[in-house]
């Protein structure tokens, strides 16, 4: 299966110009590279894109207060907003990440939304009340997990309009110099205030498109501008001009966001449905984490189950409902379920453990037909070039696409119906696609029909997606009873492996600093793990910037047979996008006694942690560590003197006393939080002597205090532990 954690659907050619991993505008450098080293993304796509949808979001969010509704509506998932905000350009696609698996679709189409939309003016209009109310409607009646992928729909669609080439509708090589000339780090919104849209659904609705209207006249005047220049190949003057346009669209989505929350206080019914779904059996490690989706018939309601598969629609009108739940192999009768008012009704335990019989396909007997009559669920009319269409001739109908295994041999089955249109045009083919994302689409030359209704396809990395493509004159459903398309053999043993050398440095939580001055000053950016012997000696995790690479070493010399000492050495800031996930996954894994954190060589840059936001993301990275490591001993480490380029004994006056504040900030939190401080600060400010002269690291008998103090401080705790009953 893929190893990308964001897999784009690369398979279909109308996509192909669309991609979630972008260079050009993209997040900024440095996030997109902590996301792609953190979590292994497969390849990266060079694809024209407006490429900071990341850093528009991420400065929108920066205006909304800690109080804010919206904020207080998300919780922890307001920041992967970020991430969300792609989700209309992974449209079709199958997302695989470490901690979610879902179909993009399942956010982008709904009974108001059947059809995929262009984005680009004056077409994208249409998306924006659709989109507002379906995410209106999430933030009221569905978890806020998935209120934040209903969002990140509709922002996409907001943000993409701001972008000049959107605005004024133009494509070619233009439009991606137009979206790509600019600098994302400086999408910043200092001191904006959100404005409400509007007091209710439909004025806010009115507001949006209002300011909507006004954006698109706003970027259409400066593509016009800079038209001239962009033909002429003059990057220059074009950039602060694009940047209007991101920085007008952040204030947009900010205001958006706003009134989001706002309007999502106001809640009208009360009725509550709950339920648990145990999924499918499925041989495929990534389907087999689809979370099933369950809709209400006739409605607009629809939700996913969480990872343990339950669910929960709150805040409904009262009446009667028919839900179906629906999970890769099969499609559950419709449940009569009645709602009262202020009663929370409890639909049970839906077994579908050993429903499909292994089928991968979701949809496969084509009877959901929630987002529209027209046509099934899952199920897309499509014109495939090179092939005439008709009112009366066949066309095309295209499925989700699934994921293969290398050496997994699957077989596709169809199930006709008799009496049907003539033979030869009924068909099913499997189109399959290659590992990497710029690998073509290709039909594989045997098809399932009527006289020969089985293929076999065996997974590959030439081979790792497949989808299948319906060819009939008529609906899917009214030609096949259903399609299967399953493994048939199991994928080859692993060999066994041989006892040898320790493993290599764990490289998963792997993160990039693009700023020079910065480097890892050692190994590199990486997780070491000691390799365990004994399970009863203590663990301790080391984690910090380079100024850990200095003592690391050192400092595990010295604690030989008394703990083992893992270490994560990394270039990240509290404002670090993923931050807390990875810090979940290395605690992760633990359990550790002691986790000793020194952070803040990262953080100083103007911008980089916004206004404000200091002691905020600090308390969350405190509630974070000890959320995931609950019996450890955490401990703060202050950030180290910052010396004057070239003159070691000189502080610089600009940077250090950026961090003697930043270090003053974290003693508060950590002095709220009962969390001791290891003043490391101290340790050298005395010995500024003894610094190399690059502003940042220090001669070997400087990182030789930093390791006595923090070998004492752990030694200290060790004890203290120890001697606990």
């Amino acid at each position: 299966m893929p190893n990308s954690p964001w897999l784009r659907d690369p398979h279909d050619p109308s996509h192909a110009r669309r991609s979630p991993v972008r260079t050009g505008w993209l997040w900024s450098r440095v996030r997109l590279l902590h996301l792609l080293l953190a979590l292994g993304t497969a390849g990266v796509s060079t694809a024209d894109a407006w490429g900071p949808h990341g850093e528009i979001v991420q400065a929108a969010l920066s205006t909304l207060s800690p109080g804010d509704p919206l904020k207080i509506g998300l919780g922890t998932n307001a920041p992967f907003l970020v991430k969300y905000v792609w989700m209309a350009d992974w449209r079709g696609q199958l997302q695989v990440g470490r901690t979610e698996v879902f179909y993009t679709d399942d956010y982008l189409l709904f009974p108001t939304v059947t059809n995929h939309s262009s984005h680009i003016c004056p077409e994208v209009k249409r998306t924006y009340a659709p989109h507002f109310h379906r995410a209106l409607q999430a933030l009221r009646t569905e978890s806020p997990r998935e209120a934040a992928r209903w969002i990140g729909s509709l922002l996409h669609f907001v943000t993409d309009t701001g972008s000049p080439p959107h605005a004024l509708g133009i494509l070619g090589p233009v439009h991606s110099k137009m979206e790509n000339w600019l600098d994302a780090k400086l999408i910043l919104l200092p001191g904006y205030q959100p404005r409400l849209l509007g007091t209710n659904d439909s004025t806010g609705e009115a507001g949006l498109l209002q300011r909507m209207d006004g954006l698109i006249e706003y970027s259409k005047e400066r593509a016009l501008r800079c038209r001239a220049d962009v033909m002429a190949d003059r990057r220059p003057p074009v950039e602060p001009i694009v940047l209007e346009c991101a920085l007008e669209t952040a204030r947009v989505v900010a205001d958006l966001l706003h009134t989001l929350g706002t309007l999502a206080q106001t809640q009208a019914h009360q009725a509550s449905l709950t339920g648990v779904v145990i999924p499918p059996k499925l041989q495929s490690a990534s389907l087999a984490r689809v979370p099933a989706k369950v809709v209400l018939l006739g409605t607009k309601f629809s939700t996913l189950t969480d990872p343990d598969g339950a669910f929960a629609f709150h805040h409904l009108p009262a009446g009667k409902y028919e839900a179906v739940i629906t999970a890769p192999g099969w499609v559950t009768a419709a449940q009569p379920v009645n709602l009262s008012a202020n009663v929370t009704t409890k639909l049970g335990t839906t077994d579908l453990l050993t429903a499909g019989g292994g089928n991968l396909v979701r949809n496969p007997g084509f009877q959901l037909r929630w987002v529209t009559s027209q046509q099934a669920d899952g199920w897309t009319q499509v014109w495939r070039p090179g092939r005439p269409v008709s009112a009366k001739g066949p066309k095309d109908w295209d499925g989700e696409w699934m994921p293969l295994e290398n050496g997994v041999t699957y077989q596709l089955s169809a199930q006709w119906k008799p009496g049907g249109p003539e033979d030869t045009d009924r068909s099913v083919t499997l189109r399959t696609k290659g590992r990497t994302n710029d690998s073509p689409t290709f039909t594989h030359p045997v098809a399932a029909t009527v006289a020969n209704n089985r293929v076999a396809i065996t997974g590959s990395d030439e081979l790792a997606w497949v989808q299948l493509s319906i060819r009939t004159r008529q609906m899917p459903g009214e030609t096949l009873k259903a399609v299967n398309f399953k493994p048939v053999t199991s994928p080859p043993a692993p060999p066994k492996p041989t006892p040898a050398a320790p493993k290599p440095p764990v490289k998963s939580s792997a993160a990039t600093e693009f700023d020079p001055r910065l480097h890892a000053d050692g190994q590199g950016w990486r997780l070491d793990q000691a390799t365990r012997t004994d399970p009863k000696r203590p663990r301790v995790l080391l984690m910090g910037d380079s100024i850990l690479n200095g003592y690391l070493a050192g400092t595990v010399k010295a604690l030989d047979g008394q703990a083992y000492v893992d270490a994560w050495v990394n270039p990240l800031a509290q404002s670090s996008y993923r931050l807390h996930e990875m810090l979940a996954e290395v605690l992760a894994r633990g359990p550790y006694d002691i986790v000793h954190v020194n952070m803040g060589l990262h953080g100083w840059q103007k911008g980089r942690i916004p206004d404000g936001q200091f002691e905020p993301l600090t308390r969350k990275l405190v509630e974070t560590i000890r959320a995931k490591a609950p019996t450890a001993t955490f401990i703060w480490a202050s950030s180290t003197p910052v010396t004057a380029k070239g003159k070691p004994g000189e502080l610089d006056a600009e940077i250090n006393s950026v961090i003697i504040e930043h270090n003053r900030m974290a003693a508060k939190v950590m002095a709220d939080a009962k969390v001791p401080v290891n003043d490391l600060y101290a340790v050298l400010s005395s010995r500024l002597d003894l610094a190399r002269g690059d502003q940042f690291h220090w001669q070997a008998a400087g990182t030789a205090l930093l390791k006595d103090a923090v070998v004492a401080t752990l030694q200290r705790e060790l004890k203290a532990r120890a001697n606990r009953p």
